[in-house]
């Protein structure tokens, strides 16, 4: 699932491990890899994963997170969301996010 949720948010896998389940992703267009090692952990309550996230900007982060709120949806996966402000939106998928939520951030928070 985590895999194709980075997939919709314009990544691809570079590499993934046949001895553990792990993988390796990346944005075409930015120089930095994520790594997701699958976990038998229980996740963290959101209340607390809001404070670890991952972030992504965009210049119409509302219709953004309603995008990827719906394609969570679509694949039953339990989704809770939020924002901060009418630029910094976030989301948790409660059951399969560990530690971290997603954020959607509008280009000018980072200006």
């Amino acid at each position: 699932f985590v895999l194709n949720l980075f997939t919709e948010l314009g990544f691809h896998v570079l590499e993934r491990s046949k001895v553990m389940e792990i993988a390796w992703i990346a944005q075409r267009e930015t120089k930095f890899v994520l790594q997701f090692i699958e976990s038998e952990q229980h996740p963290l309550p959101t209340e607390t994963k809001i404070f670890t996230h991952i972030a992504f900007i965009t210049e119409d982060p509302k219709k953004e997170i309603e995008r990827i709120k719906q394609w969570i949806q679509s694949q039953d996966v339990t989704v809770v969301d939020g924002k901060w402000t009418d630029k910094e939106f976030w989301l948790d998928c409660p059951e399969v996010f560990i530690d971290f939520v997603l954020e959607i951030m509008h280009t000018s928070v980072v200006e």
